[in-house]
Formats: C-alpha cells, structure tokens, sequence
C-alpha cells in the first residue's frame, strides 16, 4: 500500500425507488424478485430491499409489525443506484410491465473512487 488517501469522483446517476406491498406477484413470481432481476439484467450497479415495520398504500389499509394479524403485507422498497443510463434502461423496462407499486426517480450524484 502506498499509504495515500483514496481519491474521488462525482458523476451525474440516478436513483429509481420502488415502493411495493411485500406480497405483490407479477406473472405467479414474487415482483421483489422480479425487480431485482431487472436491474441486475439491466446492468445496474446496485439495488437493494428494504422491508418496512409499519406503513399503508394506495387502499390505505395500515400494516404492521406490532400486531401480528396485521404483518401480511408491508411495506418493501427496492432502491437501484447507478449512472443515468443504466437506471434509464432500467425504467424502460419497468415502463413494459404493468405491476402494483410506486416508481420514483430522482437525480444523484455518485461519488466513487477514481
């Protein structure tokens, strides 16, 4: 090691938010999964799922984790960062599916080594 500090650099990216009920299915498989076929498909950097203790959707039925009859269908957001283009094909194909949930895109900036 030459001991020297990492250097980085910023890039204009994008940031596409998923916002789904964790037992959505599209085409008889869980769309989680689906999801994160896409976007490895897609060529996207990184994506991830998180599960959410308590929250509510579009029927406005709140579901948590506090009251077990209530743990059926919570809140999973999947996040996929990377440069605009990748993200961008990504939403593409999102665009072909007709699935449950909400997309949200917004700019970021990725700051990576050099």
């Amino acid at each position: 090691m030459d001991g020297g500090a990492t250097r980085f650099t910023t890039r204009p990216g994008l940031r596409a938010t998923i916002l789904m009920d964790e037992e959505e299915q599209y085409q008889g498989r869980p769309l989680v999964s689906v999801l994160l076929d896409l976007a490895r498909d897609a060529g996207v950097r990184t994506a991830f799922v998180s599960k959410g203790v308590a929250g509510f959707g579009e029927r406005r039925l709140v579901h948590t984790t506090a009251i077990e009859i209530l743990t059926f269908h919570l809140p999973l957001t999947v996040e996929c960062v990377d440069e605009v283009e990748r993200v961008e094909r990504l939403v593409g194909r999102l665009g072909a599916m007709a699935f449950g949930g909400l997309l949200d895109v917004q700019p970021t900036a990725l700051v990576v080594p050099e």
